[in-house]
């Protein structure tokens, strides 16, 4: 790894251990904007738990993933071009 940084600093200056990162953000940022809102959106339209309940637990964990599932793939959708201009 030290001689891949050595080299692209030789070769293309600092700016060189950053080449590429703009891609990676423009895709990054509105995935992640993305699973917030969604996850945001799913918390309002998901069935609150009861915490008297027996499955409360499994019931918390149903609905966490049910919220992180749907907001992956909503952020996966989204930034799918991005990936293949990437």
């Amino acid at each position: 790894i030290r001689e891949s940084i050595r080299f692209i600093y030789t070769q293309y200056g600092v700016s060189g251990l950053w080449h590429g990162t703009s891609a990676g953000i423009l895709k990054t940022v509105p995935k992640y904007c993305t699973a917030i809102i969604v996850k945001d959106y799913m918390d309002g339209i998901l069935p609150q738990i009861d915490p008297q309940s027996s499955t409360a637990n499994t019931d918390t964990l149903i609905r966490s993933a049910c919220k992180s599932a749907t907001a992956g793939v909503a952020g996966a959708v989204l930034t799918n071009p991005c990936d293949v201009v990437r």
